[in-house]
């Protein structure tokens, strides 16, 4: 009767450990790797954060809000976002320590791509850090145009164009409220009818 006991209680100990482990991929920064093809598997993946490569060119019709640490991977594709919010890549705040963000092309070539005609590419409480890929803001409207507004920055390589075209306005490359990092062949262009600034 005791053995039988015994033996009820560890496989009701081993059922709670697997109910507990199977927990995890659904709880919001738990990171897991993926590769997504379509705006809806970007979506979610950006959820959780992890190593996220881009298997397809995808357009983004809403802006893509980062809830954990993330390396977007271009891997040669377009990434273009349409949204018409004021940044197309967004890390809501959060206690503790903010998402960051890396974007990378590991194709060589930077051919890889992120274009977007918002307020800011790049909106975020934490750090960004781009290694290669050529990002692009064109905006017609805004006064104020930011490529990558920041707490902390840095850029190993790749291409950041930051281009206002309304009238009087400014435009900035990156406006970095802590440590900034440029180094390697990174490139930073901003161009404005009245005022640009790389960094």
């Amino acid at each position: 009767m005791r053995k039988q006991k015994k033996r009820n209680k560890l496989f009701a100990i081993l059922v709670a450990c697997v109910m507990v482990l199977g927990m995890f991929p659904s709880i919001p920064g738990f990171a897991a790797d993926a590769t997504v093809v379509d705006a809806e598997g970007l979506i979610a993946a950006a959820e959780t954060g992890g190593t996220i490569t881009l298997g397809a060119d995808i357009t983004l019709t809403e802006r893509l809000e980062l809830k954990a640490d993330t390396v977007l991977d271009l891997i040669g594709h377009k990434l273009t976002s349409t949204s018409t919010e004021s940044s197309a890549v967004y890390a809501p705040y959060v206690t503790g320590t903010q998402p960051s963000l890396t974007v990378k092309d590991s194709s060589g070539t930077d051919s890889g791509s992120i274009t977007a005609s918002t307020k800011y590419l790049f909106s975020f409480n934490g750090k960004v850090t781009i290694e290669g890929g050529t990002l692009t803001l064109d905006s017609s409207t805004e006064s104020r145009v930011v490529g990558v507004d920041c707490d902390a920055f840095t850029m190993t390589g790749g291409k950041l164009a930051v281009n206002a075209a309304a009238e009087n306005s400014i435009a900035y490359g990156v406006d970095c409220s802590g440590p900034l990092e440029i180094s390697g062949d990174s490139v930073i262009q901003a161009t404005a009818p009245y005022a640009a600034y790389s960094v």
